[in-house]
């Protein structure tokens, strides 16, 4: 997720306190220097990338308006090419199949769709949240808006739906259970929500009638899927220092979920591995992200606050190794592909490290222009969104 901040009008008072406290701070100790990215040395590797399609974007896109997931099903890839459309792909040719201009809600036809959070999936269709609060279901054959749900905020997480319910996570900390098919209210959980945190939230899990959910209030809890009772809650990042920017603790990575045991971070708290059945806490490591983390069958892989990659035990917590040579340059959550573990950063590269040791064995430029999504790996085809709207789809084989 983005780390940027999200302010509630609401707290702005708040909020404007902590601004000018560290204004006079920073009068106070001096103008600190900004940090440019570190020069990239070359990288011997012996991978060629090979495109398979790209696609310009047909419209200008401010930064923010680039920032929504896509998501790839069997042969097609969704995705959305401005604030109120979505788009289906052919995910091998590019080729468009379809696309869907979102309508204003009834009665508000001089506000148009704002999409926020990214496209989620389940029990049929396609799902899509807005910033005024709104879930619409599509139909992922044609794009046909199938029902719109309002909820108490904005959309901040992809909406997924799995076993009979859909889960969507908004600004003010709620997390509301909707029936998929019709779009009616099943339960919502709300959670306390800080002065300040940051903007994004992570998505919910859902496994064998449990919801998982993690806040900005960095806290997890584990919910019955059919009631929202709840079944536990752990405090993973507790929020310490004297300014709200220090305290912020916000989990917005995904909860992961392997062979019993949840992996959840807290960003500028720690990284912790817990049961799925009580939540109890199996160890906990001091490693800050508010990104999402990828995972193999021994080793969790994620990129610290500071920059440095990381790779980290899941049996004990212990760190394995730490690549720290794309620390300035703003690189995105890692993903894993074909046994290389990459990131993408805002100048537009791509950068592939050694699982076992995380060494560079590959880079490659793929854009001129930011990437600040994470790559997007289905069917052995990785996917690049850059800031400026652009897909790129390719493949990475041995010279």
């Amino acid at each position: 997720m983005p780390n940027r901040l999200r302010f509630s009008y609401r707290r702005i008072a708040t909020v404007l306190c902590v601004v000018l406290a560290v204004a006079l701070l920073a009068a106070c100790s001096g103008t600190k220097p900004r940090v440019e990215p570190p020069e990239l040395e070359p990288v011997a590797g012996d991978m060629v990338l090979r495109g398979l399609w790209y696609r310009q974007p047909q419209v200008r896109h401010e930064p923010d308006e680039t920032a929504l997931a896509p998501f790839v099903e069997g042969k097609r890839f969704f995705y959305s090419d401005r604030p109120d459309r979505v788009v289906a792909l052919d995910a091998i040719k590019g080729k468009r199949l379809w696309s869907s201009v979102l309508p204003p809600p009834s009665g508000a036809e001089d506000d148009p769709v704002h999409l926020s959070g990214g496209i989620g999936a389940g029990e049929g269709l396609l799902y899509v949240g807005t910033d005024e609060g709104e879930i619409i279901a599509l139909d992922p054959d044609n794009g046909a808006v199938r029902w719109r749900t309002r909820l108490s905020g904005e959309v901040l997480t992809i909406p997924l739906a799995s076993e009979g319910a859909l889960v969507a996570r908004t600004n003010d900390g709620r997390l509301t259970a909707l029936d998929p098919v019709s779009g009616n209210a099943l339960w919502s959980y709300s959670s306390t929500v800080p002065p300040l945190s940051l903007r994004g939230a992570s998505r919910p899990l859902i496994d064998h009638e449990r919801v998982f959910a993690g806040f900005a209030n960095g806290k997890l809890a584990a919910l019955a899927l059919d009631s929202g009772e709840v079944l536990w809650e752990v405090t993973v990042g507790v929020p310490e220092g004297r300014s709200e920017l220090e305290r912020m603790v916000d989990i917005d990575s995904d909860p992961l979920l392997v062979d019993g045991v949840i992996y959840a971070a807290a960003y500028q708290a720690r990284l912790v591995a817990l049961t799925s059945v009580a939540g109890s806490v199996l160890w906990s490591r001091e490693l800050s992200t508010a990104q999402d983390m990828a995972l193999d069958s021994d080793t969790l892989y994620l990129v610290q606050d500071d920059g440095r990659v990381s790779a980290v035990s899941r049996r004990s917590g212990a760190v394995i190794w730490q690549q720290d040579k794309l620390a300035g340059r703003t690189i995105t959550a890692p993903v894993l592909y074909r046994g290389v573990l990459y990131v993408a950063d805002q100048q537009g590269y791509l950068h592939g490290m050694s699982i076992g040791d995380g060494h560079f064995v590959a880079r490659f430029r793929v854009s001129e222009n930011a990437i600040s999504l994470a790559p997007m790996v289905s069917d052995d085809v990785m996917y690049i969104q850059t800031i400026g709207g652009a897909l790129h789809a390719f493949r990475i084989d041995p010279k």
